[in-house]
């Protein structure tokens, strides 16, 4: 079943894919920033085809189109050079890095935990709506997802650092000097899926939907009269034959005999 995707969405997708567009003009770093939203677009346009088979609620939409923006700020300036420290001061705002007590550039670790917090909501949705299954076994689902895809990423960028030149492999992965930058990625990927699947459960906490479980389809009334006339006329039988036997015995046993009907 084709369905047609709300306004809403569509602005939400239109406005993620243009900003992917956007980030790839003037960047400051021409050869990677590329590799990093060109694949942006091809997410979006996957998603609202994919809207139109499975629909889904606007906030679902939303929560993937938060994630891919902060990816696309974050691949413009290759994670590891995002200037937050300069927005936050032209603002009147605090150093973000001195509040938390951070030393390196943390855009990167935003977008493991924002993967985390922005993914599971959509995937549990998807399966408790089109796989009919409880929102407590479809966020379970939906964590494992993201374990696996944060998993799944670090061996990506594993294996770029074996195919790439290495600096700009150490450029993309946005290492910046941490060996331990991959495990630490997992980690607050994990950390966000934990947050994100406690959010899931609670936006709703009954689930009625089981793996087996559909609406239940009441008969025909026409068919509902069938069996009521049916299951008439058997008793009407059923009290025929007690009302023979009886005459039978009261003439002691003689006269025609009971005749099952």
């Amino acid at each position: 079943m084709i369905a047609k995707v709300p306004r809403s969405q569509l602005v939400l997708l239109g406005l993620t894919a243009a900003a992917a567009v956007f980030s790839l003009i003037d960047t400051p770093y021409p050869r990677l920033a590329p590799l990093q939203n060109l694949p942006t677009l091809a997410v979006v346009g996957a998603i609202a085809v994919a809207l139109r088979r499975w629909p889904m609620p606007t906030s679902a939409v939303m929560s993937i189109c938060l994630f891919l923006l902060l990816h696309t700020i974050g691949g413009r300036h290759i994670y590891s050079n995002v200037p937050y420290e300069a927005w936050a001061q032209a603002v009147g705002l605090p150093s973000p890095d001195k509040a938390l007590g951070l030393t390196r550039n943390s855009w990167d670790r935003l977008g493991h935990l924002s993967f985390g917090l922005c993914w599971v909501h959509p995937v549990a949705t998807w399966l408790a709506r089109h796989k009919r299954l409880t929102m407590a076994l479809a966020t379970y689902i939906a964590v494992e997802f993201v374990i696996a895809g944060s998993a799944l990423y670090e061996i990506f960028e594993w294996l770029l650092t074996v195919f790439m030149a290495s600096p700009d492999a150490l450029a993309y992965n946005g290492q910046q000097g941490d060996p331990w930058d991959p495990a630490k990625g997992y980690g607050l990927g994990n950390a966000g899926r934990r947050t994100g699947g406690d959010s899931a459960s609670l936006s709703c906490p009954s689930a009625p939907r089981t793996l087996n479980s559909a609406p239940a389809r009441q008969p025909h009334p026409e068919v509902v009269g069938v069996l009521e006339g049916q299951g008439q006329r058997r008793d009407d039988r059923v009290e025929h034959r007690e009302h023979r036997q009886r005459q039978h015995e009261r003439h002691g046993g003689h006269g025609a005999p009971a005749v099952a009907v």
